[in-house]
């Protein structure tokens, strides 16, 4: 076999490769330059999910920064139910959160989230979501995750996303919204 020498390059190969690779440090780099355009939380949780894209209309327009991350805030944009059936709204960042947004976003008053209509309350755990004719929504997922109401205090967990057709960062889907604790200065 290869014997001791095999097993160090081994280790070493996979050594450099860990660290080359950037994972674990939450940061995002722009694909054309190596400067840091956004700082994701992220998170392990429970309420995270393998695939992303599950239940998510159209996800190829969406490039994963983070795969499971955490935002908190306060919602400044009253919940709306779009066309794909996603209830989408704007939540403001509490301090510490603001580097999960870019110009785009604060210009539209904080981070993108959706809510796709698989873990929205209503469906039927295990049955297949139809909304009007939109295809490929998944299995409703049994979460019930609820919008909140305009200025509620949440804590979201989901995929950290670049939605490049609106050049905005988004949590897509919220796995989770939670009311939060008021963070203060």
């Amino acid at each position: 076999m290869g014997g001791p020498r095999a097993g160090f390059g081994f280790v070493l190969v996979l050594c450099l490769a860990t660290a080359l690779s950037g994972c674990g440090d939450g940061r995002v780099l722009s694909s054309t330059t190596t400067t840091v355009v956004g700082k994701a939380h992220s998170v392990r949780s429970r309420a995270c999910e393998r695939n992303p894209s599950v239940g998510v209309h159209g996800p190829d327009r969406l490039k994963v920064l983070s795969p499971c991350a955490v935002f908190q805030g306060t919602v400044k944009e009253a919940p709306v139910k779009n066309p794909d059936g996603d209830v989408s709204f704007q939540v403001s960042p509490d301090p510490g959160y603001a580097g999960m947004l870019n110009a785009h976003n604060r210009s539209e008053g904080g981070l993108h989230i959706e809510i796709v209509p698989r873990d929205q309350p209503g469906c039927t755990p295990g049955k297949p979501i139809q909304v009007g004719d939109v295809p490929d929504l998944g299995t409703c997922s049994g979460r019930d995750v609820a919008a909140p109401a305009l200025g509620a205090q949440v804590r979201i967990i989901g995929p950290w996303v670049l939605d490049r057709n609106n050049n905005w960062y988004e949590i897509h889907p919220a796995w989770s919204v939670k009311p939060a604790h008021r963070a203060t200065r």
